[in-house]
């Protein structure tokens, strides 16, 4: 082996880290990295006899019947030192093992006259420190991720940097705290269950490991220190514990179904992916436990991302982004300015706010349930973001805000909004402050509204479209004999103006003093348009599809044909054809419509 100084272990207080440590450790100097080289005996490299090493007949020794690593098992053991470097100060060096040298850590197999699967000599004077032997005659299960033999490979490298069973010596865990929940080094999967076993260990060190080897060495300060995105999926397996060092990060559960429970506070398991089976030591008793992912006690982790099964997502004392999906979904927002990510548009939302910062309803017409607690803001938005206190979602006030924008789109351009179009102008309105009357002057200036109606085209005529938009029947004589004098008082500078009337136009439709015809079809044929658009938005692969306007010439007053032309907009979406194929097809159409 390479010799490399070596130092007793310090002891902290902390019966986590105190019950990990052995009793001695490599020694570093400074705050570098401590540098430690590995390698890989072959059959020509040299092994010392001196008093201490290896002696004639030493059981753990390339005495008997020493085998090397295949290249697939040297795999194994580097992705296990990666684990530990991913962690802890430590940089681990591959060297070549022959009559020149070796490493410090050597990996090897011999026949070893026991059961255990493997012997690790712990840092010291000796050649022989640091060297891992893996019992040949033992029962392996492979040295896959997830096996126990990995296991054994985490477990062994930890010791060979200085920690110990926390079982052994006079610092030890109490039974119903050793685990593999805490330390890999555990000898039981499961705490308070002596001897237990688990079908899918650890491919990580534990969140007790983390402060052990931390405490000797210091933290990996070098990587994950960007902005980090954890995926998890469903159906996958996992038992780990993530280590960040900085930035702002993120859990992300994908699944289509699988719900996922995800704690952001330090030191918290998650339950992600598929759920653990346990057995007692002498199999008579089986359990199954959903708890997979830690987090680390020094970790931060800012956001989480749910999936579109029934998720619970709970925050730290951080200002946390917390994205359920689709589903029944509890948000638990905790200390910090924390806001919610909700998947459509605010006009699905009907919510209430209760006592202790609890929040709750439903959305999609109550087709999910939602249950937030703690929570400040609500964002909005895939292209552009909009964020708002949620109090303006539980009020209401954002539905019928986001009611009068689409009722823009229906009056200039007598179409359904597109889906990044309403995020534009909805981050203008409700987080910008913008007026809905400036708006309204914005959309008349637009390309779009320029190419259908040109500044100089007849006034009189874009004062008889927009009322046909608005309200499928043409202008009163006297409105429009009063605004089309006004506009064309304006002139070609009238832009404004014309704006000024839409926006009027529309206000004054939901007027107390108005009648309810005019305020009903409007009400109708966005309500129509804004569930178009959020399924558009929930079905990103989709394009807008101009048949959406001929479905909302179809809808009147009538509340019947809103229901209608939602289950045209249905079937289209769950069908391979388009709503332009539906809206052409006249047996389809008048299957669905019921004419």
């Amino acid at each position: 082996m390479t010799a490399i100084a070596f130092q007793n272990t310090v002891s902290t207080g902390d019966l986590r880290i105190d019950a990990l440590l052995g009793a001695q450790q490599w020694a570093t100097t400074g705050s570098g990295p401590l540098e430690l080289s590995y390698s890989f005996p072959e059959t020509d490299s040299l092994w010392s006899n001196a008093a201490g090493d290896y002696a004639t007949g030493d059981g753990w020794g390339p005495a008997n019947n020493f085998v090397p690593l295949s290249e697939a098992e040297r795999a194994a053991v580097r992705q296990a030192l990666d684990a530990w470097a991913a962690v802890a100060n430590i940089h681990f060096t591959e060297t070549a093992d022959n009559a020149a040298g070796a490493g410090t850590l050597r990996f090897g197999w011999t026949d070893a006259p026991s059961t255990a699967l493997a012997f690790t000599y712990a840092p010291g004077s000796g050649a022989k420190a640091g060297d891992v032997w893996l019992n040949a005659l033992a029962a392996w299960d492979g040295l896959e991720p997830g096996l126990h033999g990995y296991t054994t490979l985490l477990q062994e490298i930890g010791i060979a940097l200085g920690m110990k069973h926390p079982s052994e010596g006079t610092r030890v865990l109490p039974p119903y705290e050793e685990a593999f929940t805490a330390t890999v080094i555990s000898s039981s999967a499961y705490a308070g269950a002596i001897g237990s076993w688990v079908d899918f260990e650890p491919t990580t060190p534990m969140p007790y490991d983390i402060l052990a080897v931390q405490s000797m060495y210091g933290p990996n300060l070098d990587d994950r220190q960007g902005d980090d995105t954890y995926v998890f999926i469903e159906g996958q397996r996992y038992f780990e514990t993530l280590w960040d060092g900085g930035g702002n990060d993120t859990i992300v559960w994908q699944a289509a179904s699988q719900g996922a429970f995800i704690d952001l506070a330090a030191g918290s398991f998650s339950e992600l992916g598929a759920p653990l089976n346990y057995w007692s030591q002498d199999y008579n008793r089986a359990w199954t436990e959903g708890l997979t992912v830690a987090l680390d006690f020094g970790t931060s982790i800012e956001n989480a991302t749910g999936g579109n099964g029934s998720d619970l997502l709970i925050g730290n004392g951080l200002d946390n982004r917390l994205t359920p999906g689709l589903g029944d979904d509890i948000v638990r927002g905790g200390d910090g300015q924390d806001t919610v990510v909700l998947a459509m548009f605010p006009n699905v939302y009907a919510l209430e706010a209760y006592e202790g910062g609890e929040v709750f309803g439903g959305y999609a017409n109550f087709s999910y349930l939602l249950d937030l607690f703690d929570v400040e803001s609500a964002e909005f938005g895939k292209t552009f973001q909009t964020t708002i206190p949620l109090s303006t979602l539980v009020s209401g006030q954002a539905q019928v805000q986001l009611g009068r924008l689409t009722d823009l789109y229906l009056a200039f351009f007598g179409r359904a909004p597109d889906v990044s179009g309403l995020e534009y102008w909805q981050e203008k309105l409700l987080e910008e402050g913008r007026d809905f009357a400036t708006i309204s002057k914005e959309f008349a200036w637009s390309p779009e509204a320029q190419a259908l109606f040109p500044p100089a085209a007849s006034n009189r005529a874009f004062v008889q479209t927009v009322y046909a938009n608005c309200f499928g029947r043409p202008a009163d004589q006297g409105g429009w004999d009063f605004w089309t004098a006004k506009l064309d008082k304006m002139g070609a500078s009238g832009l404004n103006e014309r704006g000024a009337f839409v926006g009027e136009l529309i206000l004054g439709a939901y007027a107390s003093t108005s009648g309810t015809e005019d305020q009903t079809l409007l009400t109708n044929r966005h309500d129509a348009a804004l569930y178009y658009v959020n399924q558009l938005s929930s079905a990103p692969q989709e394009e807008f599809d101009a048949g959406i306007n001929a479905l909302l010439a179809r809808v009147s007053g009538d509340p019947s044909t809103l229901t209608k032309a939602g289950e045209v907009i249905d079937y289209a979406f769950a069908h391979p054809v388009t709503l332009t194929g539906v809206m052409t097809d006249a047996v389809l159409l008048e299957q669905l419509w019921g004419i």
